[in-house]
């Protein structure tokens, strides 16, 4: 059982995260076309060295740049929505007649305070089944 719901967790987050794998394989192909690029106009023997090493160092920090971006857009990407598979579980649940349950994460994830609000309407709609 917990392998499957596993396994269906990461089926969704792998459905979630398409738009980081799509921006990850953009920025690839256009770091190695800014590098041939840059290759082209270094090869050049118009320029100088000085300003050939500068290009070079720009295009460096170009590229560390975008990997940093495309880092902290996984990171927020996976602490928003990496605990949506775990709510949805426990909601199906609860709309099968579980109401005891409750939606735990970690303390991390940006959607806490939404998590707490969503175990208070479990706790009144257990009160409420109780009566």
């Amino acid at each position: 059982m917990q392998q499957e719901r596993r396994k269906r967790a990461l089926g969704r987050i792998q459905y979630t995260l398409r738009f980081l794998n799509v921006s990850l394989i953009c920025a690839i192909v256009f770091i190695i076309l800014a590098f041939y690029a840059l290759g082209k106009l270094v090869t050049d023997s118009q320029y100088s060295m000085v300003w050939r090493i500068n290009l070079i160092i720009f295009q460096l920090s170009f590229t560390a740049v975008i990997f940093a971006l495309l880092i902290g857009m996984f990171l927020l990407l996976h602490r928003s929505l990496g605990a949506m598979p775990r709510i949805e579980e426990i909601l199906d649940r609860v709309l099968k007649g579980d109401s005891s349950l409750r939606v735990t994460i970690r303390k991390e994830d940006i959607m806490h305070s939404f998590v707490e609000k969503l175990n208070k309407v479990l706790d009144q709609l257990e009160q409420k089944n109780k009566k």
